[in-house]
């Protein structure tokens, strides 16, 4: 045998040992080492068996899509995981090992947390019940302070401040004030609610939050919208004292006992009543609120109040033209119905299906309690007896005439006004017929003065004068001239059209009795002049009072012709100082650099110049009233300016029908672009440019103009190249393509954005100088009618019908929001403010803001003022 090196390895060892044996075994190697025979052969103990072993797992959830866990087992190699659900570690432990699931890794932004006493314990089985919830991760919040002061808050007044659109905090009184905001994220502080009477502005209102305090200051000052030039007036509703009042389209109007008189306020919907010294109060009815509704003072309802009488109790009756029915009003204010449509206007001798138009117009009544009323639209006079009885005492119904005759066979066309005189006999104002009729207690008809069908303004004998009355089938939504028969046996009525109050003598003469003519001028009653009269009604001493339609009450006393409430809508065109002076439909205003404000007056075909002192002259286009404009290309006339815009060195730039004309300072007019007489869509120079539908106009620091023309946007540069800047369909969507519809107002900032008010879409859009379209305030949704008058920031604001637009040095816009009538104001950040107006009130009232405007056009002066234009006026926001 060979030795074996104690140097070799174990397992070598036993390799050499192996074949040894084996050769042993067979006998071979010289010698047997089977044991001796009957020795016993010792056991071989059996391999020991493998131990139990177990897995452990459990289950996920809450994990964020995307993200990954990682979880361990006793501290070995992580187990990821992608998704929430089932999970499983891939190695087993022995049977009695100790286990221990921990969190290796958090996802990014989640917190994972291993449910109580699941993720641990000893293995005697299979473990699948360890639960692990994720949970996102709240961000860490570091708050900012957007801070500073208030001043000028006066006492009693309320600033409500709004920071990003958040909820408005009111402060009460100056001082300090503060917001929490993201610190690293945008803020934008405005105004939410304007103290009454003043005009807060912010500055430094929007920026970047940072760690250090932001300030911001708010400057509050008194502030008035008052009148520079014009007139100013015109419908409204507002009770008050005088010329604070307003009416729209007063009629019928009757004295009581104590000398109020009462007002049928027509397009209001409502009963005025005016006391001896001019304070006038709504007595029943609710303004604007259009129904038939009886009840008590202001809870009652009308449609369209027409006439009124009055009886010795003071009780009033009223014809309530639109649901035809026969109103009664006691001196409480308590309304009931005396004859509906189918009693006044049918039965009993007309009827039941009858559906004709019955319009219920004049009424009077007699010393017997009777009431007769002019039924205009079937042509008849209906008499209602204290009874309830109500028959037809003349006229045929449905049957347009101007025969004379007895009850049966007399005729009329459009009986409105309607009177009696001491001998019980009706005297009564055949419109359409331009008529003035008597018709006797037992309704005979005889014709006192008019050529039947001739309207005119003659005087003179009965059968040859004649009148201006307006026709009932003619005329929207009927007037009511008024009639009265005065002591001495005359007629004196309203003489609408001629603006004129006539008599008709006891001898049939007719003469003129107050008034010149058609216009508004107060003072002798030889040359006062009237504008469209209508109610009138007598007082003591011979005084008269009468309503007009131009939504005021005038008075007639001691030979003078004055403005007893209301304040009148005049359009005319007469140069002067402040009130003195008239315009007729403001469409443009625009402010050169020492502060005049020129003013595109369309009706009157000019251009007009207003200084800071209110002084107005014609500046360009037509130089009064009674010159007639040619309808040719010249280009020296301004015919039909409508919208202006001014550029640095003074150059008026106005839109007229179909082409631009440029106006320099010394008032010189040529035509820029375009071609008064023919429209058409070509990019050009000059004359040979076609405008289709121009709407808005804005001028650049260099120069450039930029109008609206239907769906586009064009550029004129100075010396008369048309382009188009931007083109779309009627749409609505921001970009590089973007869509608008109808634009109204537009106006460039320093930068050369362009920014226009997208009326059809509601809201305010901004197009940058490389054609980038976007929406700064107002609807964001495309198709969509959301139509209102919210301030707030961005597209929580709302809008109606945004048109004129203006911009000051700051980057503020104002925006001319005609649906609500008011006057907004936008930051650059996009927050949106009311300044001027109160909405759904259509008049104009000067005052403390936010006063009231009837619509609007705007323009800003190099000051930062703003001027309105407004119901034939100029007005500006005066600070103190």
């Amino acid at each position: 045998m060979f030795a074996i090196s104690p140097l070799l390895p174990r397992r070598l060892a036993a390799v050499f040992v192996a074949p040894v044996m084996l050769l042993a075994a067979c006998g071979g190697g010289g010698g047997d080492s089977s044991p001796p025979q009957g020795a016993a052969i010792p056991p071989v103990a059996p391999a020991p068996a493998p131990g139990a072993s177990y897995g452990v797992g459990g289950s996920l959830g809450g994990l964020a899509a995307g993200s990954e866990l990682k979880v361990a087992l006793n501290g070995g190699l992580p187990l990821v995981l992608g998704q929430s659900g089932a999970f499983s570690f891939p190695n087993s432990l022995a049977s009695g090992t100790t286990y221990a699931v921990t969190i290796a890794a958090q996802p990014a932004g989640q917190t994972c947390t291993i449910a109580g006493g699941s993720g641990s314990g000893t293995l005697a089985a299979n473990v699948g019940n360890v639960a692990i919830t994720c949970e996102t991760t709240p961000p860490v919040v570091t708050l900012a302070t957007i801070g500073g002061s208030i001043a000028g808050l006066e006492a009693g007044a309320t600033l409500s401040l709004v920071n990003n659109g958040g909820t408005p905090v009111a402060y009460n009184t100056s001082g300090s004030f503060s917001f929490s905001n993201l610190q690293g994220a945008p803020y934008s502080l405005s105004v939410a609610r304007q103290p009454a009477g003043q005009w807060c502005k912010v500055t430094g209102s929007a920026g970047i939050a940072t760690e250090a305090t932001t300030p911001v200051t708010v400057n509050c000052q008194s502030a008035q919208l008052v009148l520079l030039a014009g007139n100013g007036g015109g419908p409204g509703s507002a009770n008050g004292a005088g010329t604070n009042a307003r009416f729209t389209r007063p009629m019928g109007v009757v004295l009581d006992s104590a000398g109020n008189l009462f007002v049928a306020d027509r397009d209001n919907s409502v009963i005025r009543k005016i006391t001896p010294a001019g304070v006038v109060s709504t007595f029943v009815g609710s303004t604007g609120q259009f129904a038939s509704v009886d009840g008590a003072g202001n809870a009652a309802r009308f449609g369209s109040p027409l006439g009124l009488a009055i009886d010795p109790d003071d009780n009033l009756y009223v014809t309530d033209a639109w649901f035809n029915k026969l109103r009664k009003i006691t001196p409480a204010g308590m309304v009931s119905t005396l004859a509906d449509k189918p009693t006044m206007t049918g039965a009993p001798d007309v009827p039941a299906t009858d559906t004709s138009w019955h319009l219920l117009a004049g009424i009077v009544r007699d010393a017997a309690g009777n009431l007769y009323v002019a039924n205009s639209g079937n042509n008849v006079i209906r008499k209602r007896a204290p009874d309830g009885t109500v028959t037809t005492l003349t006229g045929r119904h449905n049957v347009c005439g101007h025969a004379d005759g007895a009850a049966g066979a007399a005729t009329f066309c459009g009986p409105t006004g309607i009177a009696l005189d001491a001998s019980g006999n009706l005297i009564v104002i055949d419109v359409d017929n331009q008529l003035v009729r008597k018709v006797s207690p037992q309704g005979a008809v005889t014709t006192l003065a008019g050529v039947p069908g001739q309207a005119g303004g003659r005087d003179g004998p009965g059968a040859t004068a004649t009148f201006g009355f307006p026709h009932f089938f003619y005329d929207a939504r009927l007037p009511l001239p008024g009639i009265v028969v005065e002591p001495s046996g005359s007629v004196l009525l309203a003489d609408y059209y001629n603006g004129r109050l006539r008599r008709i003598g006891p001898n049939g003469d007719v003469t003129a009795a107050a008034g010149l003519g058609e216009g508004y001028i107060d003072g002798d009653a030889a040359n006062a002049r009237f504008r469209n009269p209508t109610g009138i009604v007598l007082g003591a001493g011979g005084q008269v009072f009468i309503a007009e339609d131009t939504h005021v009450i005038r008075k007639l006393a001691s030979g003078q012709v004055s403005t007893f409430a209301g304040k009148p809508l005049i359009g005319d065109q007469i140069d002067g100082v402040g009130r003195a002076a008239y315009f007729s439909n403001i469409l443009g205003l625009a402010v050169d650099a020492s502060g005049n404000i020129f003013v595109a007056d369309e009706n009157n075909h000019a251009i007009r110049k207003v200084t800071q002192a209110g002084l107005v002259t014609t500046f360009a286009g037509r130089a009064n009233r009674t010159i007639k404009i040619e309808a040719g290309p010249a280009p020296d006339q301004v015919v039909n300016p409508n919208g202006i815009a001014i550029d640095r060195a003074g150059n008026l730039y106005v839109i007229d029908r179909s082409c631009v004309r440029k106006i320099a300072p010394d008032g010189s007019v040529t035509i820029l672009a375009g071609s008064f007489v023919d429209s058409g869509y070509v990019d050009a120079a000059g004359a040979t440019a076609r405008f289709s539908m121009l709407s808005a106009i804005a001028v650049d620091d260099k120069g450039n103009v930029f109008v609206k023309d239907s769906y586009t946007f064009r550029k004129i540069s100075p010396d008369g190249s048309v382009s188009t800047v931007a083109r779309s369909g009627c749409g609505y969507r921001d970009g590089p393509q973007g869509e608008f519809c109808n634009v109204n107002g537009m106006v460039l900032d320093r930068a050369g954005n362009l920014y226009f008010s997208d009326s059809s879409n509601r809201n305010i859009r901004k197009l940058s100088p490389d054609g980038i379209m976007s929406t700064l305030a107002g609807n964001m949704v495309a198709n969509s009618s959301r139509s209102g008058s919210a301030d707030g920031q961005g597209a929580a604001a709302e809008f109606s019908s945004p048109g004129s637009l203006a911009i000051d040095s700051a980057g503020n816009l104002y925006v001319a929001d005609g649906g609500n009538y008011t006057v907004r104001m936008i930051t650059p950040a996009g927050a949106v403010s009311t300044l001027v107006g109160t909405v759904g009130r259509y008049e104009v009232h000067e005052g403390p803001l936010p006063a009231m405007i009837a619509g609007a056009v705007l323009a800003i002066g190099p000051d930062d003022r703003l001027y309105i234009g407004s119901a034939n006026a100029v007005l500006t926001i005066n600070l103190k």
